[in-house]
């Protein structure tokens, strides 16, 4: 008996009608992201920017869509140059520093007569550069690191709308101001910032680094006041020293602190296991944290304490940021301070021990030895703090792929299993017999997302196939409907997801000729449910512009009926389709 199975079709070789952007991604943390800037215009351009340095780069500026061109350089000194022009570099020393996102500082566009010209990067370049960059899925590795060249424009204002404004003024001005250690300038100076916690660095030459966290709520004006060199004193040296802790604050709202007195307690029990401290403990009421002057070190010096500890914290969005602050006492000034981030929730009472565990094995280390000054210190989490900007970041993506909410896909794939062939014997047991053969099968997706982690669906499609019956090849059509649900698991490169859906299909009538017979068959309708689950995964970087995707996945049927004119209705066993396709968010 000749068996005829179809050649299923395939969707993959669509891919490569998709251009697939590439985003070059760190492999090593001597690596700089570097971005050219260049214009549509450029596209008839052969000029070539060269980068002569320690890993030498050539960019063809014509082959860059607007905006941005990225390019992957080990930290080092370079010499820039356009179309090999090396009498007159572009730039004689270009400083890439290791492990940073660094804007190029020329933008290029070309003229009227096809010329090329550089102008410096402006605000508005800046902004367009880093919203270019937040398109590629693959910026995701870059998130956490420094950013140089970009000005105002960094992607932590991106990844929240609520913008503030902050005025900073020193006495005496011209001090140069690092947020997060981006260089914003000198002050006094007026800055829009994202609501949200920085670390504020102030430096001046002739003047001690002044070091600070500051939180953003709401529009405001800060001063400070820096010390000079000559005022540095030093603490005695001494075996023991005297320390005070202070309730911690809660940032978010100063009347409603239900771990200040934990975050107390917790620090002086890990203090008194510390051989070079000795904790001094506060009388109730003494370490209010109720008015702007927290802490009040007065209070510590009144209780014969040289140290005291204090700080604030905030509960948000699963997180627990905790800012911790040595001081000295007599001086006032701030000897060490961290800041963490930890899981708050369930888990926020290990936080707070864990915090004060570390904090404690630190000030330890800090503490000066005979003959030494106190040292001055300041640390961050910095593993946890990139990965939870790049959990923010991830967000953003699935945000910004599910704000696409009309999806479309095209499927094709091969049905291991047939039933809707095995026709009824009527007499005929070689009819009986016939075998299951493979359905080829097309189809065509529609999803309208309800959020990122469900949606609806609905399908159209066929399955084709053939099967012997007597003496002769039979092909056979079922065409198909099925409405339902899906559940994703979403990552910034690709979704896993699982849906169950019903279905509606109908076999057309048909004539099957055996031994000198015709015998009519049909038409069949089969109502059922069925059970899928895949994997889509983006494979184009450059997100905004082109969200394609790659589908594959398996469905079987959870139960399926047959129904025929004149017969009761029939179970059909499990029936599974494997399929692979493309699809693209509308």
């Amino acid at each position: 008996m000749k068996i005829k199975l179809a050649i299923p079709l395939t969707c993959v070789i669509l891919i490569l009608f998709f251009g697939c952007s590439s985003f070059p991604t760190p492999s090593s943390r001597n690596e700089s992201l570097v971005v050219v800037i260049c214009d549509k215009s450029m596209r008839d351009s052969g000029e070539i920017l060269q980068f002569e340095g320690p890993s030498p780069m050539s960019l063809e500026l014509s082959s860059a869509d607007w905006a941005i061109k990225p390019l992957k350089l080990e930290g080092g000194t370079y010499r820039i140059s356009l179309s090999g022009i090396q009498e007159k570099p572009l730039i004689k020393r270009f400083e890439v520093k290791p492990g940073m996102v660094i804007l190029f500082p020329y933008a290029f566009s070309t003229s009227t007569d096809g010329s090329v010209h550089a102008q410096h990067v402006n605000g508005d370049l800046q902004e367009k550069a880093i919203q270019a960059l937040l398109n590629y899925i693959d910026f995701e590795q870059w998130i956490g690191n420094g950013y140089i060249g970009f000005g105002k424009a960094r992607p932590k204002m991106y990844l929240s709308q609520n913008s503030q404004s902050i005025t900073i003024n020193t006495d005496p001005p011209g001090a140069r101001i690092y947020l997060d250690n981006i260089d914003w300038g000198l002050t006094p100076q007026t800055l829009e910032l994202s609501a949200g916690k920085y670390l504020l660095r102030l430096e001046k030459e002739g003047f001690k680094q002044f070091k600070r966290i500051i939180s953003v709520e709401k529009n405001k004006a800060e001063h400070y006041k820096l010390e000079p060199l000559q005022a540095e004193t030093e603490v005695q040296s001494k075996d023991t020293f005297r320390i005070m802790v202070y309730p911690f604050v809660n940032i978010l709202d100063e009347h409603y602190n239900p771990y200040g007195n934990i975050f107390l307690s917790t620090f002086n029990v890990n203090f008194e296991k510390a051989a070079d401290l000795q904790v001094v403990q506060a009388k109730a009421g003494d370490t209010s944290t109720g008015n702007a002057g927290y802490p009040d070190l007065s209070v510590a010096a009144h209780n014969g304490a040289e140290l005291a500890v204090a700080g604030r914290y905030e509960e948000s969005g699963g997180k627990l940021f905790v800012h911790a602050v040595l001081y000295d006492v007599q001086s006032g000034r701030v000897k060490y301070a961290v800041l963490y981030i930890s899981d708050a929730g369930f888990s926020v009472f290990d936080s707070i021990d864990e915090i004060s565990r570390s904090f404690s094995r630190a000030v330890t280390a800090v503490l000066p030895k005979p003959g030494n000054p106190i040292l001055e210190q300041e640390g961050d989490v910095s593993a946890e703090l990139s990965a939870y900007e790049k959990q923010l970041y991830q967000n953003r993506i699935i945000a910004r792929r599910c704000s696409r909410a009309h999806v479309l896909a095209v499927l094709s794939g091969i049905q291991l299993s047939a039933d809707q062939a095995k026709l009824p014997a009527e007499g005929r047991q070689d009819l009986r017999s016939a075998p299951r053969t493979p359905l080829n099968a097309l189809k065509l997706e529609y999803e309208y997302l309800l959020d990122p982690f469900i949606s609806l669906t609905a399908s159209l499609g066929a399955n084709v196939g053939a099967t012997s019956l007597g003496d002769e090849d039979q092909w056979m059509v079922d065409m198909h409907t099925a409405m339902g649900a899906k559940f994703y698991f979403r990552s910034s490169r690709s979704d896993i997801y699982l849906a169950l859906l019903a279905s509606v299909s109908y076999v057309p009538a048909f004539t099957v000729h055996s031994g000198g017979f015709d015998y009519d068959f049909g038409p069949y309708f089969f109502l059922g449910a069925f059970f899928s689950g895949g994997v889509k995964y983006y494979f184009n970087s450059l997100l905004s512009e082109s969200p394609f995707f790659l589908d594959t996945g398996i469905q079987f049927d959870l139960i399926s009926f047959r129904f025929s004119s004149g017969s009761n209705p029939e179970y059909v066993p499990l029936n599974m389709l494997i399929f692979v396709g493309v699809g693209w968010h509308l």
